[in-house]
């Protein structure tokens, strides 16, 4: 019933089937990998939005540079993300005893 040709066929079916899984299998190991970079990208892109909308932040950043200079504004960089670290750690607390 079956000629040589049905049977090559078959197992040219079942190859490609076990094939389609393994790759199924890659993807997925590297949207993991690439799950980060993503989110990474996705807030770039949202801050961006965001310094569109508020302009004025644009304008504040190179009159600081150009004020203070290369070697100081890195300093004052450095001082105001450490700020806002210690804020967004502190912020819930403070919030949380005025309720």
């Amino acid at each position: 019933m079956f000629t040589e040709q049905h049977v090559e066929l078959a197992r040219r079916k079942e190859y490609l089937i076990a094939q389609v899984g393994r790759d199924r299998e890659t993807i997925v190991a590297l949207g993991a990998r690439l799950e980060r970079p993503f989110a990474l990208a996705d807030k770039a892109v949202e801050a961006g939005h965001y310094v569109k909308a508020h302009p004025w932040i644009a304008v504040a950043t190179a009159a600081s540079a150009g004020i203070l200079g290369r070697r100081h504004l890195w300093r004052a960089v450095g001082w105001s993300w450490a700020l806002f670290r210690t804020w967004r750690v502190v912020s819930p607390w403070l919030r949380a005893g005025l309720k």
